[in-house]
């Protein structure tokens, strides 16, 4: 295997080379006018046969997310979706669908890859939306076949920022170990966050409608043997006092996701970090951006804290093209880098990788496209 090497301060740093992302995503497609009429049901009539106000602000809302379709586990209908379903319920479906999806997208890379299970050395898995221990990293790694002294990292609170830190760790295990293959692998069944209350915070409601049911895996090793992203420098940042900026609460009828009032400005918050690790790294302005879609005004923040240019058809496009069809939680990341993979930058071209996730965590990672 190639080790490629580069300089990095002082000291010597082996290049990540990512492969394409493999996507599995829910085998129910709702067009998303359809989830927010089922939404908006959710919520009784005021005296006068019009929609409450909280309803109303729900509409709007969901109007703005430039969301075109919707993708389930399951029907929209089922009691583990758009139902009554109890926790304990919820919360085996949630996992059941989550590891069918990781199963099958981990058999999916790894084909594409031609890589036997017996080859990879370090296994990355981000999972949040159930819980169940052992972990669902440990049931993946049996059904993929495995080895059994594998390396297995298996986080379950990174949520959105799955992906990004699913790089970064990629990333940081290749300096230590740089002939190692890493499959990083996250699987969400983010749809458990639909329930039927009409829930007094509207933001709690369109998180609901927000999200579609994915899986998404790549390969990343230290071999500079085919073109698309090399990682040369990674990290994190955490930021401070944000603990709800968005959270996750697990209350009697299943998980609850919503966020503090200040969770919009978190973007704007967190990408001076970003331009200090260009500046200290000797980047410029990105030339291509791998940024998690959490909506197509967080992209607006992220893009103008970059002092990039927001227009759709710029260099946030990949991530916006993801957006239409729903947030993917953890899996958003790999969505886009799937994206730019079919329409890649030009070779030599610098740019940045960014996830957000609750804590806030702020995942980060510097390349280029080879």
């Amino acid at each position: 295997m190639v080790q490629n090497m580069l300089t990095g301060g002082h000291r010597m740093v082996t290049a990540a080379h990512v492969g394409p992302p493999q996507i599995v995503r829910g085998e129910v497609t709702v067009p998303f006018p359809e989830m927010c009429r089922e939404l908006i049901s959710h919520y009784p009539k005021a005296s006068d046969g019009r929609l409450t106000a909280t309803a109303r602000k729900v509409s709007i809302m969901l109007g703005n997310l430039g969301v075109e379709s919707l993708s389930l586990a399951r029907e929209l209908h089922d009691p583990t979706i758009a139902g009554n379903a109890q926790v304990e319920e919820r919360n085996d479906a949630a996992y059941e669908d989550s590891f069918a999806m990781g199963v099958k997208v981990g058999q999916q890379v790894l084909e594409a890859e031609g890589l036997e299970p017996h080859e990879v050395d370090t296994v990355y898995i981000s999972h949040t939306m159930s819980h169940r221990l052992p972990g669902i990293g440990v049931a993946l790694c049996r059904a993929l076949g495995m080895r059994a002294d594998v390396t297995l990292m298996n986080v379950s609170t990174a949520a959105c920022a799955g992906g990004g830190l699913g790089l970064a760790y990629a990333y940081d295990r290749l300096q230590g170990f740089p002939h190692e293959t890493v499959l990083v692998l996250c699987s969400e069944r983010l749809t458990t966050n639909i329930r039927k209350e009409p829930t007094k915070d509207p933001v709690e409601k369109v998180y609901g409608g927000l999200f579609s049911d994915a899986a998404g895996a790549c390969i990343v090793t230290s071999a500079a043997q085919r073109p698309g992203l090399v990682i040369e420098h990674a990290g994190q940042h955490r930021l401070d006092n944000s603990e709800d900026r968005y959270f996750v609460r697990l209350g009697s009828e299943g998980y609850r996701f919503a966020s503090d009032k200040k969770a919009p400005l978190v973007a704007r918050e967190v990408m001076p970090e970003l331009r200090k690790q260009l500046r200290k790294y000797g980047r410029g302005t990105p030339e291509w951006t791998l940024l998690h879609p959490g909506s197509h005004k967080i992209l607006d923040s992220m893009a103008m804290g970059l002092e990039l240019d927001p227009d759709p058809k710029g260099v946030t496009r990949p991530s916006r093209e993801s957006l239409r069809t729903g947030n993917k939680g953890g899996v958003a990341v790999l969505d886009v880098l799937r994206l730019m993979y079919a329409n890649p930058p030009q070779s030599g071209q610098q740019g940045a990788v960014m996830a957000l996730g609750p804590g806030v965590i702020m995942p980060w990672a510097l390349g280029t496209w080879n």
